[in-house]
């Protein structure tokens, strides 16, 4: 059998088939494949921007080139590439807020609008969030941590004082989501605060059906004489008479709209989708959410010691539910129950006792028959505003606006409109029964049996 060299040298065959060398020859500098643009978008190396990169003029502390330093100064290589355009898009947003030496609130939801995380990192040292990359370079520092119990706050940043007096404007090439960014900035945030507060959206779509009735007109000429021009006045009648509102929610929870500032007198003169409305606030709100206070406390007493003896927590618990569902509440705690000059002044005092400092509360009468029909629920009272008397109020106001808020998100789903007003809600006069029925139903739920009154009507139980 004839022997049969096999040649050792390159394959004749290659990927391209038959007759095809394998090329030995070492290709130059690689390049990443551009991705639906006409040039490839420059990394780490300082090269000229593409054509396709358009020059916006932003405000900021300091150029392109000396942003890039401080990023490879301080080892956070992995943002000195296109994600360095979204930090530069959050300095701009820094320094165009209204801010003293107590900084700005930003989130880290919010700071994402702009420069989004690295979700993988190459190194594990590398910083994920956007706010922590500039407080690490020290462009902005954090001057208040986040908050997130019954005040609920983000965090505060302001800019840093060495980098404070050099805000300027300066002019960066940006690609072109970064600048489909910066364009759509507002509508990002209402999107972010949409998720935030799902009851805002359909809110907004609400307010637009608000109106004053036609008997409203001499009472607003007459307000606005008597309060020297009306400043606050016209700014209420614009947003309702032009349809342009606005809803905010403070760190408490509670919702302001246009109608946060209108006089009371006025709110029976408004119209909603052209009907009359009705105004269903809580009786005496903050008071019944005292069983609440108990049953927190009757819960830490319980994760300290399972064993722990809480029976007579739980006994006043029950009869101050007792004493809030039966009969007229402010007329209870009278001297005189028929006398109803002494129920209107306890009634303006009731909640003022609860918000003013222990020292100052115990010389009036009124608190001290309080306290000695409930003396350990008057003792929690006092502990939580032992070292500031604002506590308590700020406890009370987020169990208020979280159960209006509550009923507010239930009756949009079932397709009732209502809008928010601090601790009632203001709807069609059709719908009040069942929007007092939604508010009742959610502080039933959560003070363990309170059927609080709401718009007059008493809650009934299912």
């Amino acid at each position: 059998m004839a022997n049969i060299a096999f040649n050792a040298g390159p394959s004749k065959r290659g990927k391209g088939g038959a007759g095809c060398e394998k090329s030995t020859c070492k290709t130059g500098t690689p390049e990443k494949a551009p991705a639906r643009q006409t040039g490839k978008a420059p990394a780490r190396r300082d090269e000229k921007a593409p054509s396709y990169y358009v020059p916006v003029s932003l405000v900021g502390v300091c150029d392109d080139g000396e942003f890039r330093s401080l990023l490879r100064d301080r080892g956070l290589i992995e943002w000195d590439g296109v994600r360095r355009f979204g930090l530069l898009l959050l300095i701009d947003w820094f320094c165009r807020q209204k801010h003293d030496n107590k900084g700005v609130l930003c989130s880290a939801d919010m700071a994402e609008q702009y420069a989004s995380p690295i979700k993988r990192t190459k190194n594990p040292k590398t910083i994920r969030e956007p706010l922590g990359v500039l407080c690490k370079i020290g462009i902005i520092e954090r001057t208040a941590k986040a908050v997130c119990a019954h005040v609920r706050v983000s965090a505060r940043y302001r800019i840093a004082p060495a980098f404070s007096s050099r805000c300027r404007s300066i002019t960066v090439s940006l690609p072109p989501k970064m600048r489909t960014k910066l364009e759509n900035a507002e509508e990002r945030c209402d999107d972010r605060l949409n998720r935030k507060h799902p009851f805002r959206k359909q809110l907004l779509a609400d307010l637009l059906h608000l109106g004053f009735a036609g008997s409203a007109r001499p009472m607003l000429a007459r307000l606005q004489k008597a309060r020297k021009g009306g400043g606050g006045l016209d700014k209420i009648t614009h947003a309702i008479d032009t349809r342009t509102h606005e809803v905010k929610v403070n760190q408490l929870g509670t919702i302001y709209t246009a109608l946060s500032n209108l006089p009371r007198e006025l709110k029976p003169h408004l119209t909603l989708c052209g009907d009359a409305v009705a105004l269903c606030d809580v009786a005496h709100a903050h008071h019944c959410f005292l069983p609440l206070l108990l049953r927190n406390r009757i819960d830490h007493f319980k994760r300290q010691d399972s064993a722990a003896n809480v029976s007579a927590l739980e006994i006043e618990s029950k009869q101050l539910i007792q004493r809030l569902n039966e009969g007229d509440y402010y007329r209870s705690w009278c001297v005189l129950a028929s006398d109803d000059n002494e129920r209107a002044k306890i009634k303006k005092l009731a909640t003022q006792l609860l918000n003013m400092p222990t020292t100052q509360g115990s010389r009036i009468p009124l608190y001290r028959r309080m306290a000695g029909a409930f003396p350990r629920t008057f003792q929690i009272i006092e502990a939580i505003k032992r070292d500031d008397h604002r506590n308590l109020s700020k406890q009370l106001q987020r169990f208020t606006s979280t159960a209006i808020n509550g009923a507010l998100e239930q009756l949009q789903r079932e397709g009732i409109t209502v809008i928010p007003d601090t601790d009632a809600l203001i709807c069609r006069k059709k719908d009040q029964s069942r929007v007092c029925e939604a508010i009742g139903h959610h502080i039933f739920a959560v003070t363990d049996g309170v059927r609080c009154k709401v718009g007059g009507m008493r809650y009934a139980v299912a």
